[in-house]
């Protein structure tokens, strides 16, 4: 019985590495794969580059579900699947937005009010309350610094995307618990999120020309993001608690700063450096303090 104990543990154990991979490899690979596109996003335009994105995206989704199980499509699936998509397509979109004009670790930040909202409002704790004020104290250091970008655009975008964030981590929770999901509700909800992009695309006052090259490289991207990142979250959820997924996620904003310093060439001044900060370490407090008392 000891034995079947400690196996269980260990059991226990492997799977919440595996989640804590799969969220760290999440995080690298969206910051990444939104860097890369960011060339694309400046010359062709959010809107396009994200319905090119989830176009890719969707179809190799909606591939791999019919290699594992062809009969596994029904329409059930949807009453979750759709509105994660659409959550999905606004994220995607805005944040494109965001970043062709601030930033990426800013515009990471400011995104990260939304899963921070989703924790204070689920616990209504004073101490969460408190962090969340916190980090608000970190967007106004963040916006207080106005250099050679568009901060009123972007930062607007960023808010917006937050609010899709929010809904992302609710439905997407969702998903993960539904028996019926797996990747058909995952193909779902990207197909549903390029349905929304592709609509949303003739919004873009620029005309689409994209070459070979460009029409390949963005494939490639859309491996990295949104293909790959959402996956592995999904994933990560189905074995990881919210409050642990938030505890780990909060430092995303890290991440987007030192990928943009290492592709892109972007740096923050002091200022915005301590805001990230304070944003990342509310963040991670309200993961903390908002855990259920065992």
């Amino acid at each position: 019985m000891e034995h079947d104990i400690n196996r269980t543990s260990q059991t226990a154990a492997g799977s919440d590495v595996r989640a804590m991979a799969l969220c760290l490899g999440a995080m690298v690979l969206m910051q990444s794969g939104m860097a890369l596109s960011l060339p694309w996003v400046r010359s062709i335009g959010p809107l396009h580059v994200s319905a090119i994105r989830f176009a890719y995206a969707a179809f190799l989704a909606a591939a791999w579900a019919c290699v594992r199980d062809v009969r596994g499509w029904n329409w059930q699936i949807g009453l979750v699947a759709i509105p994660l998509g659409t959550a999905m397509a606004g994220m995607g979109i805005l944040f494109a937005v965001a970043i062709a004009r601030i930033p990426l670790g800013l515009a990471t930040s400011i995104e990260f009010l939304g899963p921070m909202a989703v924790a204070v409002v689920s616990r209504r704790k004073p101490v969460t309350l408190l962090l969340a004020m916190t980090a608000m104290a970190g967007v106004l250091l963040i916006l207080g610094v106005h250099e050679s970008v568009d901060m009123n655009v972007g930062t607007a975008a960023a808010f917006a995307a937050a609010c899709c964030w929010a809904a992302y981590i609710v439905t997407t929770k969702k998903l993960a618990n539904a028996s019926a999901g797996g990747v058909h509700g995952y193909a779902f909800a990207l197909s549903t999120a390029a349905i929304v992009s592709a609509l949303a695309s003739p919004m873009e006052s620029s005309s689409v020309m994209v070459d070979l090259h460009s029409a390949a490289w963005l494939a490639a991207v859309a491996i990295l993001y949104p293909l790959l990142p959402y996956a592995m979250e999904l994933t990560a959820l189905r074995t990881m608690t919210k409050h642990r997924f938030g505890m780990l996620t909060s430092m995303e904003p890290v991440v987007a700063v030192a990928i943009g310093a290492v592709i892109l060439g972007q740096s923050l001044s002091r200022w915005q450096s301590l805001g990230v900060l304070l944003i990342v370490l509310s963040n991670a407090g309200v993961a903390f303090f908002g855990r259920p008392r065992k």
